[in-house]
């Protein structure tokens, strides 16, 4: 059955880019910073990008030095978040992780305190999710029920669905299939209250097939996968959730006796899920090919599809596919089969063993918790009288109050400027690698200008000067020869010179041009994804004028746009175009990708990032988008220019 993640996403495949060299460069001036709150606010951002990027190293010591820094200065909104990344670092790694548990678990505590009950409801889905496949359905239907309760009232109703969705797989697992049949059908409820959630309404309609294929309804079971089957263009748009219909509609239809079309069937299935590298699918996919080479009495080739799922199986540690090839193995491989049936059983009681102590571990990490939570409580009750009593102190000292307010205000200021200094120097790298790859280039050209100058020209110049002082006395012929050559030496000279003034004005007049950094990145990003792009910048626009700290965020602000369209459009083209207009620079991103609907769908971190950084230079953005017509974003910030360039 498919369940998907809840919130979290794969990060993008780690390489060495400018982007890991400009994190590593960040988190060692971060270390350096002596002001807590900018060290903390530096150093959750490069946890979150380090582990967005694959760096585990960097993530774990960045993440460590902000949790601590937060949990010293009683920052728990950002605690939680990191908490939250902890939680989605160990959850890509092995999916029942006590410690992706544990992580989600704390974060989901403070949300709850501080009021984020949709972030809490999406912990606590994350949190059964994990449960759910480590095989505590109890807890695992608990934490569900609790995220649904939190959700209802916000009308979120996509992650109602996956809770409906994890409850339905949570019952199918227990062997109550009338219950996750209505469970199944209230997730496909809430799907017909969200917009373009026909991906979604495949991957319902296939969870529910395979609640009918287990009761042995089979016919039942192909009407389901064939109305997930005729979503439009569904294998373009998410090749997984098309395989894995492709393959139970065919094992369904196997299982009713239509054997002649099943293998080709199977083939296409497994010839996608292996493109895409979709192991725990392969696996299915090959137990049922396997049962249908049984049928078909080549029992060798199916003892050979059989025992390849179990080594797959084996190595993405899937103790239920590791389980079920070894029970296929024992039905059909006569000669091995006590030795499959032992090893069954053996494997069977240490899964059973190892899942009980998991789900002890999550009961000891909530109750572990819940007690810190409580010393905590009480000692929040000390500090609230702590507190009364200062304020009660604080009144008789209004006036050292007001110098400390203004103090305060002070100090906000020059971390602005700080932040902003800090920016500069973050473009100053960027630009770093281009001066070095430009430097052998302007020493070239300063070497054969001075050449030309120094040399070649010094030499004709001799030359000429000493055929003016020959004493010519032959015929009149031979006279005009000589000054016809003497005027084409000094055409030349001329020639040589204009050429080496040429090429140092050119060496003073060279520059590093922002737009060859924004062409960089695209650059990295295309070898990525696969898309082509298009620059284009206005001639009027005259970016060394212009102040890094606007460039550094412009920068940002693009950054943030194309990992955007790297993870929701599958765009082919990119365009970006700069203009400057009264004073203002226009940037408009336009890709060609998938598009949704602006009105229905909620701006993410992204966008929110985007918003923030635009409105730090005091401009505005707005997004246009329609499904299957692409994505545009239009930025206008007033231009500032750099304070030396005035």
């Amino acid at each position: 059955m498919i369940q998907g993640d809840s919130d979290y996403e794969k990060p993008l495949p780690f390489n060495e880019s400018e982007q890991n060299k400009l994190l590593y460069t960040a988190y060692a001036k971060a270390l350096k910073e002596t002001n807590d709150s900018v060290k903390l606010s530096c150093l959750s951002k490069i946890s979150k990008e380090s582990n967005l990027f694959s760096d585990h190293t960097l993530f774990k010591k960045a993440n460590r030095l902000a949790v601590e820094l937060a949990e010293k200065s009683r920052n728990s909104s950002v605690l939680a978040n990191l908490y939250w990344d902890l939680g989605n670092f160990y959850t890509s790694n092995m999916p029942m992780n006590d410690s992706a548990f544990y992580y989600y678990y704390k974060a989901e505590k403070i949300q709850s305190e501080t009021g984020l009950h949709y972030n809490s409801a999406r912990m606590l889905l994350n949190m059964a999710i994990i449960q759910c496949n480590a095989k505590d359905y109890t807890g695992s239907e608990i934490n569900t029920f609790k995220a649904i309760a939190k959700l209802k009232p916000l009308h979120k109703y996509q992650q109602l669905f996956k809770c409906y969705n994890n409850l339905g797989i949570i019952y199918n697992e227990m062997g109550d299939y009338k219950k996750s049949l209505e469970v199944h059908f209230e997730a496909e409820k809430n799907l017909s209250k969200i917009n373009n959630s026909d991906i979604l309404l495949a991957s319902c309609l296939n969870n529910i097939g395979v609640v009918l294929s287990n009761q042995n309804k089979y016919a039942k079971a192909i009407s389901f996968f064939a109305k997930g089957l005729a979503t439009d263009q569904l294998l373009k748009r998410d090749p997984q959730v098309y395989a894995t219909l492709l393959d139970n509609i065919t094992y369904c239809r196997l299982k009713t006796g239509n054997i002649k079309s099943s293998l080709p069937l199977f083939k296409k299935a497994l010839g996608i899920r292996q493109k895409y590298h979709y192991y725990s699918g392969i696996v299915t996919n090959k137990l049922h090919m396997a049962e249908y080479h049984a049928i078909c009495k080549d029992t060798s080739r199916s003892i050979e599809e059989a025992s390849e799922a179990n080594k797959i199986a084996q190595k993405i540690h899937s103790n239920r596919d590791i389980l079920n090839s070894l029970l296929l193995l024992s039905k059909i491989d006569k000669r091995k089969n006590n030795h499959h049936a032992e090893k069954y059983i053996a494997l069977n009681d240490s899964f059973f063993k190892q899942e009980r102590i998991t789900r002890n571990k999550f009961e000891r990490i909530r109750f572990e918790t819940d007690e810190y939570i409580k010393e905590s409580q009480e000692q929040k009750k000390q500090k609230i009288l702590i507190l009364v009593i200062g304020i009660f102190t604080t009144l008789v000292g209004g006036l050292l109050y007001l110098v400390k307010y203004q103090n305060t205000k002070n100090k906000t200021l020059l971390l602005e400027r700080e932040q902003q200094k800090s920016n500069e120097e973050i473009y100053a790298l960027m630009i770093e690698q281009h001066n070095k790859i430009d430097e052998g280039k302007r020493q070239e050209r300063l070497r054969i200008s001075e050449e030309l100058h120094d040399g070649v020209l010094s030499s004709l110049f001799g030359v000429r000067m000493n055929i003016g002082f020959l004493n010519i006395v032959d015929e009149e012929k031979n006279i005009q020869n000589h000054n016809r050559f003497q005027k084409e030496l000094k055409n030349i000279e001329e020639e040589i010179r204009n050429l080496s003034h040429k090429l140092n004005n050119e060496l003073l007049s060279s520059d590093i041009d922002f737009i060859n950094i924004v062409h960089l990145l695209l650059e990295n990003q295309s070898t990525i994804s696969g898309f082509k792009y298009d620059i284009k910048s206005s001639p009027n626009l005259f970016w060394k004028l212009i102040c890094n700290n606007m460039k550094i965020n412009i920068y940002r602000i693009i950054q943030e746009a194309i990992q955007n369209i790297n993870k929701h459009a599958a765009a082919t083209q990119i365009t970006i175009q700069f203009n400057l207009i009264n004073n203002y620079i226009d940037l408009t991103i336009t890709d060609n990708g998938k598009g949704f609907n602006t009105k229905y769908v909620p701006r993410g971190i992204g966008l929110k990032n985007i918003a923030s950084r635009t409105k730090l230079l005091n401009g505005h953005f707005n997004l246009e988008s329609e499904i299957g017509k692409g994505t545009k974003l239009y930025i206008k910030i007033p231009l500032k220019i750099n304070n030396d360039a005035k």
